[in-house]
Formats: C-alpha cells, sequence, structure tokens
C-alpha cells in the first residue's frame, strides 16, 4: 500500500494537509503551506516529543531545484541546527532538524524567499549531486554558533567518515574509506 499524496493532491487541500502533519504546531502547519505554495516536495515534518529525547524538530524535502535549496540554506539561522542530506532511489532529500528544543520553523519560513550563498552549503550539495543517487549516500552538517561543528558522512558502502571541527580545525575519521575519495569529500 502506497500512502505518499502526490504534490497535486496536496496542492487541492494545502490547508487540510497541513492541518492533518503539523502535530497541532500552527507554525509548522504555515511553513508546510508555504513550502507547498512554493513547490517544494516534502517527505517527512516533526515537531519534537518531549517523551522522546531522539525527537527534534525538523522538516524534510526533495532537492528538485538546487538554487531555492541553497538560497533556503544559506540564509536560515544556523546556530544549533542539523542540515542533512541523502541519496536514495534516484532522488536527493535534504533535512533540516534543530539540536536542542528549539522551534526553527519560523526561521525557515522567514528564510524562504530571501537570495544568499553560503559557499559551504554550496560545495557540500553539488558534492552530494555528483554522486551516484541510486545508492544510500548520507552526509549531515552539525551547526554551533552559526559555523559547522562537526561533519558526518556514510554510504551504504560501510563508510563512516567524520569531521570534527575544533579551535584548530583538526578532523578525525573514522570506519572505511571505499572506493570513493571520501577523504577528499570530507575534508575538501
Amino acid at each position: 500500500m502506497n500512502n505518499v499524496i502526490s504534490n497535486d493532491e496536496i496542492k487541492e487541500k494545502i490547508d487540510y494537509y497541513a492541518k492533518k502533519f503539523s502535530e497541532g504546531n500552527p507554525i509548522l502547519e504555515n511553513l508546510l503551506k508555504e513550502m507547498w505554495q512554493r513547490d517544494y516536495e516534502t517527505i517527512g515534518c516533526c515537531t519534537g516529543h518531549e517523551d522522546d529525547e531522539t525527537s527534534r524538530p525538523y522538516i524534510a524535502f526533495v532537492v528538485n531545484n538546487k538554487s531555492k535549496t541553497i538560497n533556503l540554506l544559506s540564509s536560515i539561522n544556523k546556530n544549533n541546527i542539523r542540515i542533512g542530506f541523502v541519496t536514495d532511489n534516484g532522488k536527493l532529500q535534504c533535512s533540516i532538524s534543530a539540536l536542542n528544543d528549539q522551534d526553527i520553523f519560523q526561521d525557515i519560513i522567514d528564510s524562504l524567499d530571501k537570495v544568499s550563498n553560503n559557499e559551504d552549503i554550496l560545495n557540500y550539495l553539488d558534492k552530494m549531486l555528483e554522486l551516484d543517487n541510486n545508492k544510500y549516500n548520507n552526509l549531515i552538517l552539525y551547526y554551533r554558533n552559526n559555523k559547522i561543528d562537526k561533519i558526518k558522512f556514510n554510504t551504504n558502502d560501510m563508510v563512516i567518515v567524520q569531521k570534527l571541527i575544533d579551535k584548530d580545525y583538526s578532523y578525525q575519521k573514522l570506519g572505511k574509506i571505499s572506493n570513493l575519495d571520501l577523504y577528499q569529500f570530507i575534508i575538501k
């Protein structure tokens, strides 16, 4: 059984689906409406739940417009957030989530129409687009105080590479490097 709702269905009943998927959060409801009206294909969202420490506010969408995605990701406040990219089943997906219980949804709404170009975001997005998107690849950028604090990358080839960034920008790599030159990928 396929539970995926097409963008056309959503556009016919934006108010209904925004209310249904927003978990009672009016700001998330507004964010979903704003994204759908701008042709973002959302694939998941959550307001976070107090009873589950691992559940944080997030929204995920398919990257079907590179420049729009770069503008959004370059414009949002990058204090204690996580930006993730996943290639799987032929699509590049992006998620934005809070690293604490902050409500990130209003900040995303405020950033939807801004024009900006963060070089780090552009570089990582380009590198993800170069990879085979029929294989699972996952890149996560952790931001603290508006700077990248940690980077994780893994694939279904049993690769886990992690770069920890500190005062002297040293790195640490974990796991086995596959045939991809992931060392260069993660270090730039």
